[in-house]
């Protein structure tokens, strides 16, 4: 059996993808890997362990249409080329254009084909394909997107299965595994003498980040902030400012664009700050830190939120929406976390008990059951 993994876009479609392509390579199985140019910006170690690597161009016509479908096709018609040159047996696609045309591909071949959906809401490329393959794995249960009919809902719905999310090994070896909102790992929180704080922006709002939460840390009150550890990813042209105004604080800092060891970081950290993306909350999710999510109010569908919100039924997080931020909320929600120990140990609880910790495993079983 040959699969081909397809994905694209940001990292919330790629990392997963990634993640079940080097499962399926330590299970001995002959993977493909199918991308776009984005790929490479995740300095993701790859290419020396799928049988190769397919990277390919497809342009965005915002105002021409016809361009567009022209883009799609050409597309497609280099994919099929792709499977039967690879021998591809089964397709999975992670999302966006590229698992799009990997899928109508697929089709075109007869091949097995799947989707991985990481967000509450199904994607525009997900649904699509929604209607081609044999089964749609899904992070979240209860997945919205779903047309109302009642024979489309059917349709997909019956080909749902949860599987959780793709973690990468280095945050499931960082996981605290906390067993109870009373774990002693968890009542660390107490009788703190440094908090550390992670904020990460992912691949998309850097600016608001550099801009609006380096407010929030400077508005907390000057007897906290000898105390504060902040470690923070920001952009390049903002690096040396925000450096020198928390100097300036007294706040202890490490800034960086981009940081190698995001596990580890979040492994240490008291309290981590970041987008709601499917990647970013799993990835809290595994290692039991304590979240506070800013959604990107421009996802597609309000996805970012909604992630939000099923982390926050399970007391798993705090959410300040972007459209009504302030500093002074924020660092009065940083305030009270401090000040309340037991509810950062019941948060970090909660939000534990949404990771899948064999998700891979799952996909591969639910493929096998397929295929053959």
């Amino acid at each position: 059996m040959k699969i081909l993994i397809a994905s694209g876009g940001t990292g919330g479609h790629i990392i997963p993808a990634y993640v079940l392509s080097n499962y399926l390579i330590n299970q001995k199985i002959d993977t493909a890997f199918l991308t776009d140019a984005r790929f490479f910006n995740y300095n993701l170690e790859i290419e020396n362990k799928i049988s190769s690597l397919h990277v390919l161009k497809i342009k965005n016509y915002y105002k021409n249409k016809l361009n567009q479908i022209i883009s799609v096709l050409k597309a497609i018609f280099e994919t099929i080329t792709i499977i039967r040159k690879e021998k591809i047996d089964v397709v999975v696609g992670f999302g966006s254009y590229v698992s799009l045309v990997a899928i109508l591909s697929g089709f075109l071949c007869g091949k097995k084909l799947f989707i991985h959906e990481q967000n509450k809401y199904l994607g525009l490329a997900n649904y699509i394909s929604s209607f081609f393959v044999d089964k749609i794995f899904v992070t979240f249960k209860d997945i919205k997107g779903i047309p109302n009919n009642k024979y489309i809902n059917n349709f997909i719905s019956k080909k749902i299965i949860f599987t959780g999310m793709p973690i990468r090994e280095a945050f499931k070896s960082a996981s605290k595994n906390p067993v109870s909102p009373r774990d002693p790992v968890l009542n660390s929180y107490m009788g703190l003498d440094k908090i550390n704080i992670f904020i990460t922006c992912g691949s998309q709002g850097a600016k608001f980040f550099d801009e609006k939460i380096t407010k929030s840390i400077l508005t907390l009150p000057h007897t906290l902030k000898y105390k504060l550890h902040i470690t923070q990813q920001v952009s390049v042209e903002n690096l040396e400012e925000i450096y020198n105004l928390y100097a300036q604080n007294n706040i202890n800092a490490e800034l960086n664009t981009f940081f190698r060891d995001p596990s580890f970081i979040m492994s240490k950290s008291h309290i981590v700050i970041s987008r709601a993306g499917a990647s970013s909350i799993n990835e809290l999710a595994c290692i039991s830190s304590v979240g506070i999510f800013i959604p990107l109010s421009s996802s597609k569908n309000n996805h970012q939120y909604l992630n939000a919100l099923h982390m926050k039924k399970l007391h798993g997080c705090c959410i300040v929406k972007e459209e009504n931020f302030s500093a002074y909320k924020m660092s009065q929600i940083i305030l009270n976390l401090i000040q309340n120990p037991i509810k950062m140990g019941e948060m970090a609880f909660g939000i534990h008990q949404f990771f899948v910790p064999n998700s891979e495993e799952i996909i591969l079983r639910e493929i096998k059951k397929v295929v053959f």
